[in-house]
This record gives C-alpha cells, sequence and structure tokens, in this order.
C-alpha cells in the first residue's frame, strides 16, 4: 500500500486498506514481473481499479560468481612426456580451490610422437551450477639434435718470403750517414802500380754531387796493359 492514494470528486481523499488490493502475486524471494490490482468504491458505489507491475531484481550480492581456470598455452618436443593437468588449477568466488581430475578434460587430441598444434579443452562447475570451459593450445615440435663439431686444425704458419732485389741493382753500400757510394776502379797497368779512385754520390735537392776521393795502392808490377 506505500505511496498508493486514491480520491473522489464527491468524497475526497478514500483510505485504502488491504480490502483494496484484489489481486497479488509478487514474490520478493526470487527475480521476476508480478503484478499488483487495486479497487476502490466510493459512497455512490462508482468503483475504479488500476494494476500495477512490480519487477523483483537479482540482488548483485547474491549473483553466483563463475568458475576461474587458470591455464596457459604449452610447448613441448616431440617424445616429451604431457600432463594436461599440470600446471592447471581453478578457483571459484564462493567454493574456492576446486580440484581437477581427468574428467575435467573434456576434449585432448595431443600426440607427442609427431610434431604439430593441438588443444586441450577443461571444464570446471561449481556448486551452484555456474560453469567454466577454457581451451589451450599444445605445440610439439621436432626435436633438435646437435652435431659435435669436430676441432679445427690450427693453420700452420706460412714461410716469410724473400724480398726480390730489382734487376740491375748493385747491393749498398752503408756507411754513417747511409749514403750511395759508388765505386769506381780504374786500373792502369805500369810498372809504377795501380791507382784506383773511389767516387762517393750523394744526392741533394739541385743534383748530384760527387764527392771523390783519391787513394793510392803501391803495388809492383810487370809492365802490362789491363
Amino acid at each position: 500500500m506505500a505511496n498508493v492514494t486514491a480520491t473522489d470528486k464527491e468524497d475526497g481523499t478514500i483510505t485504502l486498506t488491504k480490502d483494496n488490493i484484489v489481486a497479488n502475486d509478487v514474490d520478493t524471494s526470487k527475480a521476476g514481473t508480478y503484478h499488483v490490482t487495486y479497487k476502490v468504491t466510493d459512497k455512490n458505489g462508482a468503483s475504479a481499479k488500476k494494476t500495477i507491475t512490480v519487477t523483483v531484481k537479482q540482488n548483485t550480492g547474491d549473483l553466483n560468481s563463475a568458475p576461474i581456470i587458470s591455464a596457459n598455452d604449452v610447448t613441448l618436443n616431440v617424445g616429451d612426456t604431457f600432463d594436461p593437468l599440470a600446471n592447471v588449477t581453478a578457483t571459484d568466488k564462493e567454493d574456492g580451490t576446486i580440484i581437477l581430475t581427468k574428467d575435467n578434460i573434456i576434449a585432448n587430441d595431443v600426440d607427442t610422437s609427431k610434431a604439430g598444434t593441438y588443444h586441450v579443452t577443461f571444464r570446471v562447475v561449481d556448486k551452484n551450477g555456474a560453469i567454466t570451459e577454457k581451451t589451450i593450445t599444445v605445440t610439439v615440435k621436432e626435436k633438435v639434435t646437435n652435431k659435435p663439431v669436430s676441432p679445427q686444425q690450427p693453420q700452420k704458419p706460412s714461410k716469410p718470403t724473400t724480398p726480390t732485389k730489382p734487376s740491375g741493382q748493385k747491393n749498398p753500400v752503408k756507411t754513417g750517414d747511409m749514403t750511395n757510394v759508388g765505386l769506381f776502379t780504374s786500373m792502369f797497368a805500369g810498372s809504377t802500380g795501380v791507382l784506383a779512385v773511389l767516387l762517393t754520390t750523394k744526392t741533394y735537392p739541385g743534383g748530384l754531387l760527387h764527392d771523390p776521393s783519391t787513394f793510392y795502392t803501391e803495388k809492383r808490377r810487370d809492365s802490362k796493359h789491363y
């Protein structure tokens, strides 16, 4: 009767009681749509009816939460052992931790004997009937075998090459200032001896300059021409 009033032009305000409720199917214990019908009669016998709609919604605090499945994709090598329940857990807000068994696996096509992509599907139902499903991908790869690598033989050091001397070049004569020295010997045969002339050649910016040094060697020989 809250917030329900009735008035009449002749009678004024009419006080309502439960007798004015002629229909009421409201059930607040569960969500749904209901109706209430009122009937009012004035002193002269004139009557009026009115029906209202009452909507009962689910209390959000009473909603049942669905379980949560924690499971990640898996990568394996050919020949590995696969346990579909390893590292898979399920929890529920109302039920707490849910113990998983093989009955929670509703699909599993994994074949670890050959490479490929496979799938496993889990289903969990809580005590209030809420259902959660989750599918993970299982990738099986070919096993990689590392072949041993033989150690490489150490390379033998190459023999140093002997520098070649340009043709026509004489062996240089080393002096204190590394000056190129040319030795010109002029031999004159005679009874007096042999004359040798040492000619030193130096290079200057303006050209060659000879610094002759002459020395004499006395040697008695027969008078012949050489």
